[in-house]
C-alpha cells in the first residue's frame, strides 16, 4: 500500500479506487474528499513519436455537501487545497480535521 494511503487511513479516510480517491464522512450529508491525479506531459520527437517528458501528481482536497432531502445531489463544495505537494496536503488535512474536532467539542458544550 502506498505511503499516502497509509497516512489517509490513519486519519480516518477510506481508500478508494486504485488509491486515487480518499473519502471521510463527516455527517450524514457532508464528506471530505481527496482526489489524486497523474498529469503526464508529452512531447513529439523529430520522427513524430510521442515521448513522455514528466509525470506530476496533483491532489485536490475539498468538502462536499449534499442536499438534505435526497442526500445525493451535490449542493455545494469548498476547496481546501489544490496542488502537488503531499506534505502541504497532509498538513492541511490535519488542520481541517483538528478544526472540525474543535467545532464538535464546542457544540457539545453548548456553544453556537
Amino acid at each position: 500500500m502506498h505511503t499516502v494511503s497509509k497516512e489517509m487511513k490513519a486519519l480516518g479516510f477510506q481508500v478508494g479506487n486504485a488509491e486515487t480517491i480518499f473519502i471521510k464522512d463527516i455527517d450524514k450529508n457532508v464528506m471530505l474528499v481527496i482526489e489524486r491525479k497523474k498529469i503526464k506531459k508529452y512531447d513529439r520527437t523529430e520522427i513524430g513519436k510521442l515521448e513522455l517528458l514528466s509525470v506530476k501528481i496533483q491532489y485536490s482536497f475539498y468538502k462536499a455537501m449534499y442536499k438534505k432531502q435526497t442526500g445525493k445531489m451535490l449542493a455545494r463544495y469548498y476547496v481546501y487545497y489544490e496542488g502537488g505537494d503531499v506534505l502541504a496536503l497532509l498538513a492541511k488535512v490535519r488542520n481541517v480535521l483538528k478544526w472540525q474536532e474543535g467545532q464538535r467539542y464546542y457544540k457539545k458544550r453548548g456553544g453556537a
